[in-house]
């Protein structure tokens, strides 16, 4: 991550391409970005229920030929 764009906040709405096997379709989860990782918890899905799973993913813009991996 550049230090230059620690302190900077974009609000603007992107998709992020991901590679391997994508968590599963949730509602109502909890999301949250610290540093370079997004976290998520937990959520509803229709079939399942509720969910109480947790999964991070490295958010590193540096040298970025590929997607991004769960």
């Amino acid at each position: 991550m550049k230090t230059e764009n620690l302190n900077h906040f974009d609000s603007r709405w992107a998709e992020i391409k991901i590679s391997g096997k994508n968590i599963p379709n949730r509602s109502n989860h909890t999301s949250v970005i610290q540093g370079k990782y997004m976290y998520v918890h937990g959520g509803y899905d229709v079939d399942k229920g509720i969910l109480s799973d947790f999964h991070r993913i490295d958010l590193t813009e540096e040298d970025r030929e590929n997607d991004y991996t769960w």
